[in-house]
C-alpha cells in the first residue's frame, strides 16, 4: 500500500510507501555475500518539500488504464485521483523494474471510449463442435447464424454485472442479456426438435460465462483531451462509439484474470 502527496507549492507529485526506508540486499558474485544497501529513504521524497504544503490523493476506483497488461511490470499508466475536492489525472511509470515509480501531473481529461465489438465465430463454432450432438452438429450453421443475426442487434451494455475483465484494462467481455438470449430460443423455431432446443439452451447457458465463448469482446481504446481541444496519447484518430456491434476478424481469447 502506498500514501500519495500533490505538494501544492511545487505542483509535484510523489508517492510514500511502507517499504521506502527498507533495505535493499544485493547479491556480490566475486565475494559471494549479499549487501544491503537503502532502495530509497522514506525522508527523501519529504525533504525536498520541507515547509511546502502537502495534500493527500486518493486513487478514484475503477479510472486506471494502460495499454499494457495488469501483470506488466513496466509501462506507463494513468488514473484519476482526487484531494476530496478537485479530481486530478496522474501518469505514473517506470523504465526499469528495479526503479520506483515516477508520478506526474497531467493537464486533461481522459477518455476511454469503445474501438470495437467482436462476434467471437470461430470459438463458438469450435466448442459447439466438441460438445454438441451429432444432430446438433450438423445444424451448427443454422445456430450460428440465428445467433450472430440476434447479436449483431444488440446495443453494447454499461450493466456491471454482464461485464467480465480480461488481463488487459482496455480488453472486456461482456455476457449476453437475457433479453438476447430469449430472442435467440424463440428464433430457434422449428428447425430444432424440442430436446434440441432443450440441449441448445444448456449450451447458452453454460457458455455465457465468464470461462465461455459466447461473451463478446470489448476492445477500448483511450486518450487525453487537452484544455486546447487537442488529443494526448492517441496513436490513431479516436473513434465514436460504435452503437451497434459489427462483427470482427476472430481473436484468441486470452485467460481470465480477476482484477
Amino acid at each position: 500500500m502506498f500514501s500519495l502527496y500533490r505538494c501544492k507549492d511545487c505542483n509535484k507529485v510523489f508517492a510514500v510507501t511502507p517499504f521506502d526506508d527498507k533495505p535493499e540486499t544485493e547479491y556480490l558474485p566475486e565475494e559471494g555475500t549479499h549487501e544491503e544497501k537503502s532502495l530509497k529513504n522514506q525522508n527523501d521524497s519529504l525533504s525536498g518539500h520541507t515547509g511546502h504544503h502537502l495534500e493527500k490523493l486518493m486513487p478514484i476506483q475503477n479510472t486506471m488504464v494502460s495499454e499494457q497488461d495488469y501483470r506488466e511490470p513496466v509501462k506507463e499508466i494513468y488514473f484519476e485521483a482526487t484531494n476530496g475536492r478537485k479530481k486530478f489525472l496522474l501518469k505514473k511509470w517506470r523504465k526499469d523494474i528495479k526503479e520506483p515509480m515516477s508520478y506526474e501531473l497531467i493537464q486533461g481529461t481522459l477518455k476511454v471510449i469503445v474501438d470495437a465489438c467482436e462476434f467471437r465465430e470461430k470459438e463458438i463454432k469450435k466448442e459447439w463442435l466438441r460438445v454438441m450432438s451429432k444432430p446438433l452438429q450438423e445444424k451448427g450453421m443454422i445456430f450460428l447464424t440465428l445467433l450472430k443475426e440476434t447479436v449483431t442487434g444488440a446495443k453494447i451494455s454499461k450493466d456491471p454485472r454482464l461485464i467480465f475483465d480480461s488481463p488487459n484494462p482496455l480488453v472486456t467481455y461482456q455476457k449476453l442479456p437475457q433479453g438476447c438470449i430469449r430472442m435467440i430460443l424463440k428464433r430457434l423455431g422449428a428447425a430444432f426438435t424440442p430436446m434440441e432446443r432443450k440441449e441448445i439452451q444448456r449450451f447458452i447457458d453454460e457458455q455465457n460465462q465468464a470461462d465461455g465463448v459466447l461473451p463478446l469482446l470489448i476492445r477500448r481504446k483511450f486518450f487525453i483531451e487537452k484544455p486546447d481541444g487537442q488529443h494526448l496519447q492517441a496513436e490513431k484518430p479516436a473513434a465514436s462509439m460504435p452503437a451497434r456491434i459489427r462483427h470482427l476478424q476472430d481473436r484468441t481469447r486470452p485467460t481470465e484474470y480477476q482484477i
